[in-house]
């Protein structure tokens, strides 16, 4: 028996205006992505103070040794560089590896929460193999789509990585295994449809919450205090669009 289309349009209506049962449930769950991107920001200052330090060795380098120094000036000046490029790299995959493990510790605690579902050991695990799953690859694609300047690209793959993330870990907490959890999500993703008008709202909201309160274009660096209240605004707005997404998919899985 086909859907039909009205209900599923409602479904979704709906599904937004509980969005914003904003309960004791709600308030936790704002409170712990608050903490996690409090400790994202400590790492990511972290690693760019390390990385500067790290740095301070290219300060003394003559480049044109590379090309017109004795080969032993020219394998010194390229075993630094090697020593900084290797450094650069194992820095950047541990600070992928932490940002990660936190994301699926926080989020593990907020999802169980949020929907009344145990946790353990075995969960997380599988939740943070999911996150990597999605997110190493993700990554590289932005990476990628960045340096061939392909923004529209990078935010339509954001956007849907997002999307069936999103829908792995509502699977994976409501009991699934990790690959039952991958496949579940794909096969209820794909069904767009079922989740258009819920993101086109929101989609329409954030544009009017960002001409009042810039979420997008507020200057972060100028004003440490605004910078600060534009980050709460916008873990709020995504903490609502949680809480509606969780609804929603009670209702189509």
């Amino acid at each position: 028996m086909r859907e039909k289309r009205g209900s599923i349009w409602l479904e979704q209506y709906r599904a937004f205006i509980d969005s914003f049962s904003l309960n004791k449930k709600f308030w936790f769950s704002y409170l712990f992505d608050l903490i996690f991107y409090f400790f994202v920001i400590i790492a990511f200052i972290s690693w760019g103070s390390l990385l500067k330090r790290k740095a301070e060795s290219l300060a003394g380098i003559d480049y044109n040794a590379m090309f017109t120094g004795t080969p032993q000036q020219m394998d010194a000046t390229l075993n630094i560089l090697q020593s900084f490029l290797a450094y650069l790299l194992i820095s950047l995959i541990v600070l992928v590896l932490v940002v990660i493990f936190l994301f699926s510790i926080f989020k593990g605690v907020i999802w169980t929460s949020l929907t009344d579902k145990k946790r353990d050991f075995r969960y997380f695990r599988n939740l943070f193999f999911t996150n990597l799953l999605f997110y190493t690859p993700l990554l590289l694609i932005l990476a990628f789509c960045l340096w061939k300047n392909l923004s529209i690209v990078a935010l339509v793959v954001f956007l849907l990585v997002l999307h069936f993330n999103a829908l792995s870990i509502y699977f994976l907490t409501s009991g699934e295994k990790l690959w039952g959890s991958l496949k579940s999500a794909f096969k209820s993703g794909f069904r767009i449809h079922r989740f258009l008008l819920f993101y086109i709202i929101f989609a329409v909201l954030f544009l009017v919450l960002d001409q009042g309160f810039g979420l997008i274009r507020g200057n972060f660096s100028s004003n440490s205090s605004a910078g600060i209240t534009i980050l709460v605004l916008l873990v709020l707005f995504l903490s609502v669009v949680r809480n509606g997404f969780i609804k929603l998919a009670d209702k189509i899985r």
